[in-house]
């Protein structure tokens, strides 16, 4: 991606996402600096006439040491484990056919799913191919366990390198990753919703992953590139 796009990306973040946006990357460090964007946010910050909040502004932008304060807030946010797997859910609505008999269902949301699994040194492994979640994410998770047919793919995203503990075999599915597009200004983002799920031993269908009452997911900013800790 240029710098180009991602400056346009980085216009329409905070201060605080703009932090968080420059410790992606060596490339979104180099964007997350550049002098017009820390004006547009002070700019921004003297219109809503909050004397702390352009002071700080006004910190942030003349040195970049002040980056370090950013560690504090670091623990807050989500981050993406190694030890379990991830659906990537997204879905799509569509017209349905229309039957002679019964009419015409409406609109029928259409629904696919992408297993992820993430690994140290910040690469990706993906499956891209129809089934059961359930049987896809064992093959994620236990490679021995791979059937013919289940074909993968892998890339590699930024990221430090992180640690790899594969624990709790049972609890294979333990988040659902929908991407969310999202207009915002002039562009558009998306937001990568978090869901924590818990599996069944059901794998019977897709049935068998079911949300647990009272685990409400978290929600953070893709922005698009995912952080890999």
């Amino acid at each position: 991606m240029s710098d180009d796009s991602l400056a346009a990306i980085a216009a329409f973040l905070d201060v605080v996402s703009l932090g968080r946006f420059g410790r992606v990357s060596t490339a979104t460090a180099r964007v997350a600096a550049l002098e017009p964007l820390w004006r547009r946010h002070c700019r921004a910050a003297t219109a809503q006439q909050s004397p702390a909040y352009v002071r700080s502004l006004e910190a942030a932008r003349r040195s970049r040491a002040t980056w370090r304060g950013w560690r504090a807030l670091w623990p807050r946010i989500p981050h993406v484990r190694t030890d379990v797997a991830y659906v990537l859910k997204e879905s799509y609505m569509r017209k349905g056919v229309v039957d002679m008999f019964s009419g015409s269902p409406g609109l029928i949301e259409v629904v696919s799913h992408r297993c992820l699994r993430f690994y140290a040194g910040g690469r990706l492994q993906f499956t891209n191919t129809p089934g059961h979640v359930a049987a896809r994410t064992v093959a994620l998770l236990y490679p021995s366990s791979r059937k013919e047919g289940v074909y993968h793919g892998s890339w590699r995203i930024d990221g430090a390198a992180v640690a790899l503990r594969v624990h709790q075999p049972n609890a294979l599915v333990k988040y659902e990753l929908r991407l969310e597009p999202r207009w915002e200004g002039d562009g558009c983002c998306s937001r990568l919703r978090v869901r924590r799920f818990g599996f069944l031993e059901s794998t019977a269908d897709d049935s068998g992953i079911m949300p647990l009452e009272g685990l409400a997911g978290d929600a953070f900013d893709a922005h698009p590139l995912v952080r890999v800790v």
